[in-house]
């Protein structure tokens, strides 16, 4: 297991979230967003050259999601909080 030295700013987000992994990534990463009775919420493959994934949220609901990116078969997961 590699340190995560993820970061997910804004927190609190409302309508977009900027993971910045700390690694930058040749292929897609994989992120799925759960809320708190675990249902998938939201899913998106995109690329992070510069270590960075913006992601939209403006879709989802206020709540507290945890987040599992997948980076080369490396999963992190962190806790994104979103507020309308």
């Amino acid at each position: 297991t590699t340190s995560s030295t993820l970061t997910v700013t804004p927190q609190p987000a409302t309508t977009e979230v900027m993971l910045n992994l700390g690694i930058a990534s040749e292929g897609e990463v994989e992120v799925k967003l759960f809320n708190q009775a675990g249902q998938l919420m939201l899913t998106a493959s995109e690329s992070a050259m510069n270590g960075i994934i913006k992601l939209n949220t403006s879709g989802l609901p206020s709540g507290v999601y945890q987040a599992m990116i997948n980076v080369d078969g490396n999963v992190q997961t962190a806790r994104i909080v979103i507020v309308r």
